[in-house]
Parts: C-alpha cells; structure tokens; sequence
C-alpha cells in the first residue's frame, strides 16, 4: 500500500487495488490442492472463495493501516485472522447452543462496527 501511495495513486483507489495482490498471493493453494487430487471444480471454486475473501480482508486491513498508519496493528490482525481461520458457520449453526453463539457472534459483530472508529483514530 504505502508503494502505491507514494507511486502517486490517489488512497480512495489503492485501497481497493492492493487487495487484490494480497488475494493473489493466496492462489497458490490451488496448486496445493491439485496434487492433493482435487477435482478441478473443487480446487477452482475454492481458489476463487479465497481469493475474495483474502481481497475484502485486504480492504479492511488497508483501511485500517491508512486510518493508523501502523504496521505492527496489520500483522497483529493478519495473525489472529491466521490462527482463528474461516469461521466454520455451518458448524455454527448446527451446535446445540446455535442461539446463543449466534447471539454473540452479532453482538460482537455490532459492537465492533460500532467501536471501530474510536479504535482505529
């Protein structure tokens, strides 16, 4: 981002163009996936879940580093993304306490979009 920015790309752009080398940069797995023998279908349609998923993730993290100007804050929510991976929803949904991890997953949900300016000025 900061390599954009100083190449003269207006913020409101970079933050949506450097996402998509940081999903990029997740492809490979396909690769992986590939010599586990994976169905081609399967192996393309989970290449391109990821690699939305990791370009909005990249979104939010360029947003939050022009917001703070930090790096460490980035790799600190880079880490913990990595060490609590995708949420398993479908597991989610079929637990005995459905309601109440559905419950606190909007109430935390709320709460964070609610805090995120003070948290990140």
């Amino acid at each position: 981002l900061p390599l954009l920015l100083e190449g003269g790309m207006r913020p409101s752009l970079a933050i949506f163009v450097c996402p998509l080398f940081f999903g990029s940069a997740h492809i490979h797995h396909g690769y992986q996936l590939m010599q586990e023998g994976r169905l081609k279908k399967n192996v393309l349609f989970v290449v391109l879940f990821q690699f939305c998923f990791t370009t909005v993730f990249g979104v939010f993290v360029s947003y939050v580093f022009l917001r703070t100007g930090k790096l460490l804050t980035i790799i600190l929510i880079h880490s913990f993304c990595n060490l609590m991976g995708f949420p398993a929803f479908s597991d989610m949904f079929a637990h005995d306490y459905r309601l109440l991890i559905c419950s606190c997953l909007f109430l935390g949900l709320f709460i964070f979009i609610r805090m995120f300016g003070s948290w990140t000025s």
